[in-house]
């Protein structure tokens, strides 16, 4: 017998096959250098209403007696062949996460912001994408201090009446709070934003001096292990040899 979850995802795809079928998918649209929006679409053919809202999949699900939808999300990013070419393109920090914010974009979208403290810049590299249209912070996120940075990252978990809606990555679970990570960025100095344009192959836990990768192994991370035995201190002196507070213009 198919449990609620089930027997709402089949009603779904029986929908599908109809006339008056609806398409609802998740739909990742690409902003700011890398920068992933985790979008919920729908088009219906027939009624002018407004299927595939957050308030109609809320209102769907609600029917059903349902009060968590998840749904996984796989965007595209950026690929490079290993360390040399990531810290010859991407600035390189490490950094505490302090806060975060889901918000809606419109009646379809919502993402998530995090906010950083920046702890130190291993290496510095100038924004690769200089007229990308700029993606603009919540106000909730804001100000951003001078050694803070902001990274917005696909989907997240919103609460809309009464019901969770929760997008997510497979290999990119959300940031932990107070956790450390080291980050390979696309950073518009500027605004105080970066893209995680590499994705999971550019994202390490930190634990004590040692570097966990957040996915599976890369070319990044494979290199890491090969040059530096996973080891943050030993990443460090062979980048920069010195380590410097904050984030550079």
């Amino acid at each position: 017998m198919l449990n609620e979850p089930q027997t709402f995802r089949r009603r779904f795809r029986r929908a599908i096959k109809t006339k008056k079928a609806l398409l609802v998918g998740c739909v990742l649209l690409l902003l700011a250098g890398g920068v992933t929006v985790a979008t919920f679409r729908a088009l219906a053919l027939q009624e002018p209403a407004e299927p595939g809202t957050i308030a109609w999949t809320a209102q769907e699900a609600r029917a059903q007696d349902i009060t968590d939808i998840s749904s996984t999300v796989f965007p595209m990013y950026t690929s490079v062949n290993g360390l040399d070419e990531a810290t010859s393109r991407y600035t390189v920090v490490v950094a505490q996460a302090s806060d975060r914010h889901t918000h809606l974009i419109d009646a379809y979208s919502f993402m998530t912001w995090y906010k950083f403290r920046v702890v130190e810049t291993i290496s510095s590299k100038p924004l690769l994408c200089t007229d990308c249209p700029a993606t603009s912070p919540p106000a909730e996120m804001l100000p951003v201090a001078t050694n803070e940075i902001l990274v917005p990252t696909a989907g997240g978990e919103f609460v809309y009446d009464g019901v969770t809606c929760r997008t997510s990555e497979r290999e990119l679970p959300a940031f932990n709070i107070s956790a450390n990570y080291l980050l390979f960025i696309d950073l518009d100095a500027a605004n105080r934003v970066g893209a995680t344009s590499i994705g999971p192959a550019g994202i390490f836990h930190i634990n004590n001096d040692q570097l966990i990768p957040v996915g599976t192994s890369t070319a990044i991370s494979d290199d890491i292990a090969a040059r530096y035995n996973n080891s943050l201190s030993q990443l460090r002196a062979g980048l920069s040899g010195t380590p410097r507070s904050g984030v550079r213009a």
